[in-house]
């Protein structure tokens, strides 16, 4: 989850109120429940998928 708020640019982020010094507080924050939740835009899938296929 980190790689990904890291990966979105200072303006996506502030849109979604997250500051990029903030990140790993806001994750920390996160239940099990919305750690394992996979994005849905198909950029970012793509992107998940292909790091998946990677690391396998």
């Amino acid at each position: 989850m980190i790689e990904t708020l890291r990966a979105m640019d200072d303006h996506l982020l502030r849109d979604i109120g997250i500051d990029r010094s903030d990140i790993p507080r806001v994750v920390d924050g996160f239940t099990e429940r919305e750690i394992r939740m996979r994005p849905v835009s198909s950029e970012v899938e793509h992107d998940y998928r292909r790091r998946r296929e990677q690391a396998a």
